[in-house]
């Protein structure tokens, strides 16, 4: 990869590589590293800035099972959803399912009924235990009133309440200590009541599904109790029209006729449907919609995006004003064939130089850690290596060191907004596994999430764009284009900004694919095999004619496609 200056000149240029195995699996990676360029910009790459970092990834009955240097063994329930995922550190983070075959109880639905991270014995971090209702939604976080089920890592529970159409309409965060016994209740999405909290008894057409506490639901036992409340207001459209966050309201009136925020006082929306300014704030697209630049009043600097063909972020330029006192600055995201982070270089001694910032580490498309380095000449700091957990989200909750200690923790609301305080200088990778752009340290007003194909905002629960590929006819709440994964961000993801998938059918998705390629790959071997041809595909030859294996790897792609089918629906 390299960029070009307006005369077609090479500015900087970058050189990475992945190497696949016969079954058309990734077998590792030499992450990007920036090449030496001829006299002038040699300066720009020298041997300080040429970094080299590589994983390899080892598979078992196309399963990935283990990460060089980072995961030492990755386990699976009988489903193929992930059960274990074993760090080099000693810390290990365990899923466990709902399903009969995993011991769950009477539930058979591949869904998660608690998540924990533990090194050795000792507890580090835990989702506690997921009830849901009937449709599927979780409504509690954090179960104990079964006899079974467990406190969430900060010994409380996190409630949910949802509307008759699905949406999440308030959200209770525990942060320490548990709430006082009690019955919780939520919408069963038949009688359409708004099921008001009740101590004693449940209102007509609501289910039992945990305990209150806190605001609006009995309050808090005690003065150690930390909790804390969003609740969110919709219209028929599913647009967002305010978020209460414990009592302080922040209105976002929205058009039901176009969905898009109420133009007048500096909001304003082009005629592609992008949004283009807001009081204080511009932002401006190219012709493919993409946001090429943003601006904030009073602010001594513009930001400014660059994309690859493949429509992937790449570059982001901060221009410092005239008279700011500051030096332009560079940072290169570089990503793999498939769009997801390797490594971020910036530019150090303004434009002059670069410096790696931080490598990536993934399990697939989820984040297992990362290898952070220091810039700073003066500061100079070894690198320093941390390993994640993530929630059921994706989102990377808790970070590890090397010898298992916890160095970061965090919680968000359920729309992305952090509810926990925590250093804005964190991991760029957030919400539900996004990179996260922080342009204000003092504050997350104006945080953004870039999500390939659109940016997403958490402090408004909605993008800034429309959605480029539409929604459903059979699903009213999808033909709201800039709203959020249908207005339930607990059930579902957004990984590429075009599509709200849940979070059951996407690994189903995930493991079925992976299954289906594994045996699409065995079909080649397989024919190769029969027609007693040779394979030079990923190292292997065999000459054998065998067949019935040809036809037991066509066998095994048909049942792999059925998984697709049955895990899905």
């Amino acid at each position: 990869m390299r960029m070009l200056d307006g005369g077609g000149n090479t500015i900087d240029r970058f050189a990475h590589s992945e190497s696949f195995d016969a079954r058309g699996q990734r077998a590792g990676i030499q992450y990007p590293n920036c090449v030496q360029l001829p006299f002038p910009l040699d300066g720009k790459c020298p041997t300080g800035s040429q970094v080299p970092f590589s994983t390899t990834d080892a598979y078992t009955q196309g399963y990935l099972t283990q990460i060089s240097g980072w995961a030492s063994s990755i386990g699976y329930h009988a489903n193929g959803l992930w059960s274990s995922v074993a760090h080099t550190n000693g810390v290990t983070d365990f899923q466990y399912l709902t399903r009969k075959e995993s011991g769950g109880g009477l539930d058979n639905r591949p869904r998660p009924k608690l998540l924990k991270t533990k090194l050795g014995s000792n507890t580090l971090w835990s989702s506690g235990t997921f009830a849901y209702d009937f449709a599927g939604n979780i409504t509690a976080q954090g179960e104990p009133d079964t006899g079974v089920g467990e406190l969430n890592h900060f010994g409380g529970v996190d409630r949910y309440l949802y509307d008759r159409v699905q949406r999440l309409r308030h959200g209770w965060l525990d942060l320490a200590d548990p709430p006082p016994p009690g019955p919780l209740f939520s919408d069963d999405f038949e009688t359409g009541d708004t099921c008001e909290w009740n101590a004693t008894q449940p209102p007509a057409g609501c289910l039992l599904a945990g305990r209150p506490g806190g605001p609006g639901a009995g309050g808090p036992s005690s003065p150690q109790v930390v909790e804390r409340d969003q609740e969110y207001v919709f219209d028929v459209y599913g647009n967002i029209q305010s978020i209460a966050t414990d009592g302080g309201l922040v209105n976002t009136p929205t058009d039901s006729g176009t969905n898009r925020l109420v133009s007048g006082s500096g909001t304003a929306y082009d005629s592609r449907g992008n949004l283009i300014s807001r009081p204080g704030y511009t932002f401006v697209y190219d012709a493919l919609d993409r946001l090429v630049r943003r601006e904030a009043a009073g602010e001594p600097r513009k930001y400014h995006f660059l994309y690859t063909a493949d429509d992937e972020r790449i570059l982001t330029f901060v221009e410092e004003l005239p008279g700011s006192g500051g030096t332009n600055q560079f940072r290169w995201t570089l990503r793999d064939l498939g769009g997801t982070v390797l490594r971020d270089y910036v530019s150090v001694a303004g434009e002059a130089a670069l410096c790696v910032q931080e490598d990536y580490v993934f399990r697939g498309s989820s984040l297992l850690g990362a290898r952070e380095y220091s810039c700073d000449p003066d500061i100079p700091l070894p690198p320093q290596d941390f390993h994640y957990t993530l929630d059921h989200l994706g989102t990377p909750r808790l970070a590890t060191v090397g010898s298992g200690v916890v160095s970061e923790e965090r919680k968000y609301f359920p729309f992305g907004e952090e509810a926990k305080p925590a250093s804005p200088y964190g991991p760029r990778l957030r919400f539900t596994g996004h990179e996260r752009d922080v342009f204000d340290l003092e504050g997350a007003q104006d945080d953004l999430d870039y999500m390939h194909a659109r940016f997403y905002q958490a402090l408004t629960g909605r993008f800034f764009s429309m959605d480029p590929v539409g929604g459903s006819p059979s699903a009213p709440q999808s033909w709201n284009r800039y709203a959020y994964v249908l207005g339930n961000p607990l059930k579902f993801v957004d990984p590429t900004g075009e599509t709200a998938l849940a979070l059951a059918i996407a690994q189903a998705i995930t493991t079925a694919l992976g299954k289906l390629e594994s045996a699409a790959a065995g079909v080649v071997q397989g024919s190769l095999e029969a027609s007693g041809a040779t394979e030079v595909v990923g190292g292997s030859s065999s000459g054998q004619t065998d067949p019935a294996f040809a036809l037991g790897r066509n066998a095994a792609v048909a049942a792999a496609a059925a998984d697709i089918y049955m895990e899905v629906s």
